[in-house]
């Protein structure tokens, strides 16, 4: 088994990184920097990536986004 991140767009993958070559601890701290950030544009509705202030449809995008760690014998088709 691997270790992967995970992006899940609602109950869809929606991408992934991976295999990772580190632990499940250090994929955490990856996970919850993405997660800051992500509650950082959906709280505020201002994209420092992009510089600028984000629609609605982009603000439900990222709202429904989720990141998790999770180990799997092979990448993840999406």
């Amino acid at each position: 088994m691997k270790l992967w991140l995970v992006i899940y767009a609602g109950t869809q993958i929606g991408g992934s990184a991976g295999p990772l070559p580190y632990g499940m601890e250090e994929c955490h701290r990856h996970r919850d920097r993405l997660r800051a950030s992500q509650q950082e544009v959906i709280s505020t509705g201002f994209s420092m990536s992009l510089n600028r202030k984000i629609t609605e449809d982009e603000r439900s995008k990222a709202a429904a986004m989720r990141f998790e760690c999770e180990w799997r014998d092979r990448r993840l088709v999406w």
